[in-house]
């Protein structure tokens, strides 16, 4: 602040020197200019005034900084490994049940609605994701694998979505399983699955 002041002062001496004021009446060219010269410095006070005013009212109360940005959380999507015979899934159970690991067959279709929406929801729910996380994930594309003695080795008919829970020691779960899919409730009986073979 006394910056600007001092430079505002500085250019009312330098340039004020270079205009001429002409007197009034007795008054003498040197009365003149410092008359001027008042009158400048009374409109600098008056600046300087405002500009400490504007100054306090910042002070007083400054503009809000704004909130930072919370750093995007980049989740990867869960991985699931695609059977292709009984053999396969029957070493992928073995290599579970060894490691102590519950397991989970999704029998499903890529054009399946249903199936899709069985994805999201495992994706999106944060407590059905993180059950999910500790199971050995395995999946059968019907319209690659849709042979009948695939089907008997899970414990199921025809027809997907499927989702059938093997327990730690490799056992099935047929009463954790689920068939179809079941809107608003599939949440909590993809819980209510994860419950059961915790057990």
């Amino acid at each position: 602040m006394q910056r600007i002041a001092l430079a505002l002062l500085v250019s009312v001496f330098v340039f004020g020197g270079a205009t001429s004021t002409s007197s009034a009446g007795d008054e003498s060219p040197a009365d003149a200019r410092i008359a001027a010269l008042e009158k400048r410095i009374q409109a600098l006070q008056q600046q300087i005034t405002t500009l400490q005013q504007q100054l306090a009212t910042l002070r007083a109360h400054p503009a809000p900084h704004p909130a930072p940005h919370p750093a995007p959380q980049t989740t990867k999507p869960l991985t699931w490994t695609r059977l292709v015979d009984v053999e396969h899934l029957t070493s992928r159970l073995a290599v579970a049940a060894k490691e102590k690991k519950p397991a989970v067959v999704f029998v499903q279709a890529t054009w399946c609605s249903y199936c899709k929406a069985y994805k999201r929801l495992i994706e999106r729910d944060a407590a059905v994701r993180l059950g999910f996380e500790g199971l050995v994930r395995l999946e059968i594309d019907v319209e690659r694998e849709a042979r009948e003695d695939f089907r008997k080795a899970i414990g199921l008919g025809a027809g997907h979505p499927k989702i059938v829970f093997f327990d730690a020691t490799g056992e099935p779960r047929p009463e954790a399983a689920i068939e179809g899919w079941h809107s608003d409730e599939s949440a909590q009986m993809l819980k209510k699955s994860l419950e059961k073979i915790a057990r």
